[in-house]
């Protein structure tokens, strides 16, 4: 029935849109280069006028630059094309009577010669989201809220995607993703990139939820590909930021370039730290034979994330047909989540009470360590630019030291009992790859391709108890472990692109070995994986008219056990948590298949996507009685899970001085199998809404507001709340624009609390987490020079991967 409702809403949706196309007669087609390099512009703004400088039609560019426009009636109009760091510039034309389509000379963009204060704010008329083949590209050029925050806090804004109390980013609901920064691999892991990467730095995000053949399988979700900002100018040009808010939070970021025409260099830095103290409510009850252990606590938290980094990028185009480029990347992280509460315990038996404490805990868990990246790209072009080989290759090596340490003590603050467990070692990943494109016949490609990767993490992993006659922390041989963890992954990718007319398409298959190995030191314990996978996709669009389309893709992917979910032992998270993995996890696989509507036109746009989820072994996290007082965590396949909903937003920027988006998430959630004798809930239906405004109040000022609304949600064994918030941002620019200064008001009314509840048969766990709000930033932006941001056609003829757009 759930299933009808969303087909349904789909089809009025597609049926009003078709019906209320604009019939326009009329077209303007032409391109947009750079007078510099002398390549395409992509994401230029170009605008139809009439003679009273109404606004009749607008568009962005394509990525090879071009454009079409469409005009009601013949006439005299005026064709604008701006972009942020160049001369805006004016190109008249006369449409006469049964001129249908008029193709206009390539126009060519010069770099302003002053400062950025000759840019105004005309992003109203600007599309957030861009729909492209095999991805949806997020731009936050207009975004204020998150402005001074992380990454995290920034994605949160956009469709599809939510934060969890902990600030863990959710993509469609999971958090089994990959993270991309400029489409290579991150060398932190993915919530803990998005967590600690400030949001200053990015020019843009492209959300692949259903990625071709030509990406590794790995993640249910899909990818989120970080794109930083770097400046495309010739000279010198330069960007910082920085912020300072309550509850010590603080950032800064710098970004220095000097580019000549064939060479360019850039140096930056950050330092940020985000913290978020907040208040803590939880409750435990475990069922034993014939007792009863039930424990209240209240107390709080402060959750915190630390990060230094320093980075260099050089590209060189030694001739037009080559391109090189090399990054290196250096830096210093720590995450931590402590809490200080007051424990009130009581152990029953029937209704005699056999034991009552009343007694204090500190629990802390800290990430730390430092990583290294370095990763290069050559790509070689033929006698087209279509025709290309491409050589890449990374390596990231961090090391990393966990520590959780608990104690709780009486009232008097005695020691009780105190426990401490680590975990030390290196980690180190390698990753290359070689890709071909060849084209075959007209509107016709070829790509090939070999991938492999080499991951290596060696963990040390040890348990102290406290010592309370000596006050020391005594090592638990028998319970510290040494596990090494080695996997290789070798593939080759075949893909077809085409074009005809108003019809787009891509095909692959990806054939991919894994070799994997679990070895327990010092035991007999070894745990061997090696097979063969088959991973097709597919992406189709068709353009309906020249406003709509409609876009279909499936792709097949997996998700391997993540290294703690493996360890063979126990782990204390806290005084009352143990942690034990499972070696014998098998992968989940998922199939996703998704159809996709779009509708635009100058003044809004409308999209709508139907996505379907299959997972099968799907991995679960159960937890369960260990003892009176101690609750067990632990993790096996527990069935399968399907997921279907839909998406949808629409933007609106029919009024000059107010923009308006509002977007929405229904999810319907099954779920079918079993865990220790115990049968969890089948199904759910969820619900996330936005609504973000932004008012232009004058040329140099913006004030920005966004609500949004999360309906409560079920897992396996755990229920969540619903949660919502409401926050708002005021920018203000001066100096001519140079400085720019943000305002930011987090959590105005201070709602953005949950309670989670865990129920089992033999144990319950509640859990309910307030963070202190509102959270007030202020960010000072100050752009050096003409700093400007290099377009996405130049961000991917220096990284990674041209993400073909199916030769659209």
């Amino acid at each position: 029935m759930r299933w009808l409702i969303l087909l349904g809403c789909f089809l009025i949706n597609l049926s009003l849109n078709l019906y209320g196309e604009e019939t326009n007669a009329y077209r303007i087609q032409g391109q947009i280069m750079d007078s510099t390099s002398g390549k395409a512009l992509e994401y230029c703004t170009v605008s139809l006028f009439s003679t009273d400088s109404l606004l009749v039609y607008g568009t962005i560019t394509g990525a090879d630059g071009r454009y079409e426009l469409q005009a009601p009636t013949p006439g005299f109009y005026s064709v604008q094309a701006s972009f942020v760091g160049y001369t805006p510039l004016n190109h008249a034309i006369l449409l006469t009577e049964g001129q249908n389509t008029m193709v206009l000379p390539v126009l060519v963009l010069h770099p302003g010669t002053q400062h950025i204060a000759a840019v105004e704010i005309t992003a109203q008329n600007q599309q957030q989201v861009d729909y492209h083949l095999d991805k949806k590209i997020i731009r936050f050029d207009q975004e204020l809220i998150s402005r001074s925050g992380t990454v995290a806090e920034a994605l949160a804004t956009i469709p599809s995607i939510q934060l969890d109390t902990d600030g863990n980013v959710l993509l469609r609901g999971s958090s089994q993703y990959t993270v991309l920064i400029d489409s290579r691999p991150t060398a932190l892991d993915a919530s803990e990139m998005l967590q600690q990467l400030p949001a200053s730095s990015i020019e843009h995000v492209e959300i692949i939820t259903n990625p071709s053949t030509y990406y590794s399988p790995e993640g249910t979700a899909g990818i989120i590909n970080i794109i930083l900002r770097k400046n495309s100018s010739n000279g010198l040009g330069g960007l910082i930021n920085v912020d300072g808010g309550t509850y010590s939070n603080y950032a800064s970021n710098l970004m220095l370039s000097y580019g000549l025409r064939k060479i360019s260099l850039q140096v930056g830095g950050n330092l940020n730290r985000k913290s978020t103290p907040g208040t803590l409510e939880q409750e435990y009850r475990t069922l034993g034979a014939d007792t009863l252990f039930r424990n209240r606590s209240e107390g709080h938290f402060l959750r915190s994330n630390d990060l230094a980094a320093v980075y260099g990028i050089m590209n060189w185009s030694p001739g037009s047909k080559t391109s090189f480029s090399l990054e290196g990347r250096n830096g210093y992280r720590k995450s931590g989540y402590t809490k200080e509460v007051a424990y009130a315990s009581q152990l029953t038996s029937g209704q005699a009470l056999l034991s009552e404490n009343r007694y204090t805990g500190n629990d802390e868990r800290t990430r730390s360590g430092t990583y290294t990246s370095l990763s290069g790209n050559l790509t070689q072009r033929f006698a087209t630019d279509e025709q290309q080989l491409q050589a890449q290759f990374s390596y990231t090596q961090k090391n990393s030291l966990e520590e959780v340490n608990n104690q709780l003590q009486t009232k008097d603050y005695e020691l009780i009992s105190g426990q401490k467990s680590t975990e030390t070692g290196p980690n180190q990943a390698m990753e290359g790859r070689l890709n071909y494109n060849q084209p075959l016949v007209a509107n016709l490609q070829l790509e090939v391709g070999l991938h492999g990767t080499q991951k290596d993490t060696r963990k040390n992993n040890r348990i102290y108890y406290r010592d309370l006659q000596t006050n020391t922390y005594e090592l638990q041989t028998l319970l510290s472990h040494q596990v090494t963890y080695h996997n290789y992954t070798y593939a080759a990718y075949g893909m077809l692109k085409g074009q005809k007319e108003k019809f787009n398409w891509q095909a692959g298959i990806r054939a991919e070995k894994t070799n994997q190995k679990v070895t327990l030191k010092d035991t007999t314990g070894k745990f061997t994986v090696s097979r063969w996978d088959f991973f097709p996709s597919m992406h189709a669009s068709y353009q309906l008219h020249e406003q709509q389309k409609i876009q279909l893709s499936y792709s097949r992917r997996l998700n391997q056990p993540r290294g703690y979910h493996l360890e063979p032992f126990y782990t204390w998270t806290d005084a009352y948590n143990l942690r034990m993995g499972n070696p014998g996890l098998l992968p989940e696989y998922i199939h996703v298949a998704e159809l996709n509507h779009q509708f635009s036109t100058s003044k809004i746009t409308l999209s709508s996507t139907l996505f379907l989820l299959h997972t099968t072994q799907k991995i679960e996290g159960i937890q369960e009685n260990f003892n009176d007082s101690v609750v067990l965590s632990k993790f096996q396949n527990a069935g399968f899970e399907r997921e279907s909903g839909l998406e949808g937003t629409l933007e609106v920027r029919h009024f000059t001085h107010w923009k308006t988006t509002f977007s929405g998430h229904s999810y319907y959630y099954q779920t079918s199998g079993s865990y220790a004798s115990s049968t969890h809930p089948q199904e759910n239906f969820g619900l996330s809404l936005r609504w973000n405004n932004t008012f232009i109040l004058g040329k140099n000022c913006q004030v920005q507001t966004n609500a949004s609304y999360q309906s409560p949600s079920i897992e396996v064994q755990q229920t969540r709340s619903a949660i919502w918030q409401l926050n708002s941002a005021l920018q203000y620019s001066f100096l001519q624009k140079r400085i720019t200064a943000t305002l930011q008001i987090i959590d105005i009314l201070g709602t953005a609390h949950q309670t989670s509840e865990i129920f089992a048969s033999d144990f319950y766990s509640m859990q309910h987490q307030k963070p202190c709000a509102p959270q007030v930033m202020l960010n000072v932006s100050w752009r050096i020079n003409n700093y400007r941001e290099a377009t996405s056609k130049e961000n991917k003829d220096s990284l990674n991967k041209n993400m073909d757009e199916g030769m659209e």
